[in-house]
């Protein structure tokens, strides 16, 4: 019995590490063309397997990029529990700096997160994926807002910080024009300014002052 269970977390292992490997290549492709005119064959063709095995993993190409999606958010989550840290202090600027800068480094990301903002015509079952997975985030940052203000509304307060955040992003990512750095510097001005409208908003919210 304990033989069999080695050998199952092996080939458990095994099938992680190919599903992996597909995302990856998805992302490699993405990066190249536009959603629409990926196919599983351009993805099997990156990944040096047959198409055919890619659906052994994936249902199809949708749930395919929302499960690379879930992949990047758990690792974006990681980032933003370290910009929170102890809390001791609100930290939006912090946290929105080290959301950008993920995406920043992480373009292909950034482009699957653009494409499921203005494509309605994602199944159910891919929209549960993505929302479960930002979910964590946004959770997150409620708790630290909630912290230093108890009566506020933090869920939507969080929402809305991340939806300015997303919006600058795939608003500035590509600025006609601008070197890299230029849009960068761009980018950290306006990630500045949105950091301190939330940061005083809930600061300067009479509910806030009184839980001090």
């Amino acid at each position: 019995m304990e033989e069999n269970g080695k050998f199952s977390k092996l080939r458990e292992q095994q099938r992680e590490k190919r599903k992996n490997l597909i995302i990856d290549a998805a992302e490699m492709v993405f990066m190249k063309k536009p959603f629409n005119e990926v196919s599983m064959r351009n993805i099997a063709r990156e990944a040096g397997i047959t198409p055919t095995a890619i659906y052994r993993y994936f249902p199809d190409k949708q749930i395919l990029f929302c499960q690379a999606y879930q992949r990047d958010a758990q690792r974006l989550l990681k980032v933003v529990i370290d910009s929170i840290g102890h809390g001791e202090e609100l930290r939006l600027g912090e946290i929105a700096m080290h959301y950008v800068n993920f995406f920043w480094k992480n373009s292909q990301a950034l482009k699957i997160l653009a494409n499921f903002t203005v494509d309605d015509s994602y199944s159910d079952d891919c929209s549960i994926i993505v929302n479960l997975s930002t979910r964590p985030i946004v959770d997150q940052v409620e708790r630290h807002i909630k912290k230093f203000s108890p009566d506020i509304d933090a869920r939507v307060l969080a929402r809305s910080f991340f939806a300015a955040i997303n919006g600058a992003l795939i608003s500035y990512r590509k600025y006609p024009g601008k070197s890299e750095d230029e849009i960068w510097k761009h980018l950290n001005v306006i990630i500045g300014v949105i950091s301190r409208i939330f940061t005083d908003y809930i600061i300067r919210n009479p509910k806030a002052e009184a839980a001090h």
